[in-house]
């Protein structure tokens, strides 16, 4: 079976089911398997990997910063 990709391209639904099983890096935005994630933090009840040491420090610095989406925060973007 084949599913239709962004680009109109078809993919095989089991690629599709791997991709939906990725989560995103929340410092450097990478898509990664939680189970390969270098590192992992629980941040206000909600767990966040990471695809290395660097983002892992860097989200722990400042956990509101990344673990709060931009609208959370207060910020807005640009209109």
């Amino acid at each position: 079976m084949y599913d239709r990709g962004v680009t109109d391209q078809l993919i095989p639904l089991k690629e599709v089911a791997k991709m939906a099983d990725k989560v995103k890096d929340p410092v450097c935005g990478m898509e990664i398997d939680p189970a390969q994630a270098a590192a992992t933090e629980v941040h206000e009840g909600q767990t966040f990997y990471f695809c290395g040491h660097g983002c892992h420090a860097t989200f722990v610095k400042d956990a509101h910063r990344y673990g709060h989406s931009r609208v959370e925060r207060g910020e807005h973007g640009h209109h």
